[in-house]
């Protein structure tokens, strides 16, 4: 997941959109949240709980901004072929549900030839 902030588009709010999204991508798959997560307390069953000290002083590196921005044009384009490639799967997955659906039900029939 990448956090995205949205407001004024003047060079302090890119730089600062760039940030978040940044640190949001290492807080969700990166280093920070395996190391936010150690720092939980409570179980699975109870409420999980961070301290606000612990979070003040999580220390995550970052790229310079420089390659922040090359990191997240890279980001962008992975997750858009992604979700490109997700529709296509839902679209085929539906496709073979008909055609098994259409066979198992005699509606269709299965050629033999080689293709």
């Amino acid at each position: 997941m990448i956090v995205y902030l949205s407001g004024p588009h003047d060079e302090d709010a890119a730089i600062e959109s760039i940030f978040f999204a940044v640190l949001g991508y290492r807080l969700d798959v990166g280093s920070g949240g395996r190391t936010i997560r150690s720092m939980a307390q409570g179980t699975s069953e109870s409420m999980v709980k961070i301290s606000a000290g612990a979070v003040r002083d999580l220390r995550i590196p970052l790229p310079d901004l420089k390659d922040q921005e090359h990191l997240l044009s890279a980001l962008d384009s992975v997750s858009s072929q992604l979700t490109k490639e997700s529709a296509e799967l839902v679209k085929l997955r539906r496709l073979k549900q008909g055609i098994v659906g259409d066979l198992l039900s005699g509606r269709g029939e299965m050629s033999t030839a080689a293709a």
